[in-house]
């Protein structure tokens, strides 16, 4: 009889297969081939959960012959099908090129001017800082899901505006920032801006620190505190 922590892993590496199946079938594996039909690989998914408490060496055979099935149908599907929906490549090639853009833009401002350059009255690199940490977030996000095969196709949406959302976050961060900087200081020049590049940075990368800072923020100005999801 194996032991606890072996059959807690069994069933959490089962429960991840299932999920993993299930958006698998959502971006339409099993209508792009038909090799593999979905009942194949649900049905022994199905016995290794229910078995899994009662005899774990037949739960371990049914994982494996459900990761099997599923290999094979992914092998089954037309490359452009795995190209998008399995390794989001187009999604990786965005971000990739909103990073190049980026780089390039402040890059070619810095050439113009030997100072600052501010947009909407905060410097440029903020929302540029922002904007590349929601980058870093997003490919480490693409990653992270493609790897387990949990990328879901309606997240298109997500990713398209993650770098927008981004720059807005920096721009923010940067403003709290200066808001703190002046009631401590009294004095709105800023020395030293390696310590405000960081914020915007992490403000891109996390945007749940920036929804908690604005929610302190507001609720010290006397609004109503709420609690703001991604």
């Amino acid at each position: 009889m194996p032991s606890d922590e072996y059959g807690s892993a069994l069933r959490n590496q089962v429960e991840g297969l299932a999920t993993s199946l299930i958006i698998l079938s959502q971006n339409g594996l099993f209508f792009v081939q038909s090799k593999v039909k979905y009942d194949e690989c649900a049905q022994p998914l199905g016995e290794a959960r229910l078995k899994l408490s009662q005899d774990f060496n037949y739960s371990v055979g049914k994982f494996m012959e459900t990761s099997g099935k599923i290999d094979e149908a992914i092998n089954a599907a037309p490359l452009r099908w795995r190209a998008r929906h399995l390794y989001g490549i187009h999604i990786m090639l965005y971000l990739i090129a909103c990073f190049l853009f980026l780089v390039y833009i402040y890059t070619w401002s810095a050439s113009l001017s030997p100072s600052t350059i501010y947009v909407l009255w905060v410097p440029m690199w903020s929302p540029v800082l922002g904007a590349l940490g929601s980058i870093g977030r997003s490919l480490w996000f693409l990653w992270y899901n493609v790897n387990r095969r949990r990328l879901r196709k309606d997240w298109l949406a997500w990713f398209l505006q993650a770098p927008v959302l981004g720059a807005i976050y920096g721009i923010i961060a940067y403003l709290a920032f200066l808001a703190g900087y002046i009631a401590t200081t009294q004095s709105a020049e800023v020395k030293g801006e390696a310590f405000p590049m960081l914020l915007s940075v992490l403000a891109g990368f996390s945007w749940q620190w920036v929804n908690r800072t604005i929610n302190r923020i507001t609720k010290a100005l006397g609004g109503p505190s709420e609690q703001i999801r991604p």
